[in-house]
């Protein structure tokens, strides 16, 4: 997980909702994927074992207004395997 990246060509933008849905502020999360990116800073690397149901692994931080994260992951073994990523998160 990189910080404070810059974007070099925008990727596919992914349909968001605030989940605060009695609110009706617009979302200012962007969620991308597939574009060109310049990473920032390391901050978090592991190897992540995966899984479904009670195997899936997960974790959660904190964003201020104006910061960003990219995600950066590999398959490193040699199989066809599916990857699923879910975000969540409320906007006041």
């Amino acid at each position: 997980m990189y910080m404070n990246n810059t974007v070099d060509t925008p990727g596919t933008a992914s349909i968001i909702m605030n989940s605060n849905i009695g609110n009706e502020n617009t979302s200012v999360v962007k969620v991308e994927h597939s574009g060109g990116y310049t990473v920032g800073n390391l901050i978090y690397s592991e190897i992540i074992s995966g899984g479904s149901g009670v195997f899936a692994v997960g974790g959660a931080i904190v964003l201020n207004e104006g910061q960003n994260i990219l995600l950066s992951l590999t398959n490193k073994s040699a199989s066809s395997e599916n990857l699923s990523i879910r975000f969540l998160w409320h906007e006041s």
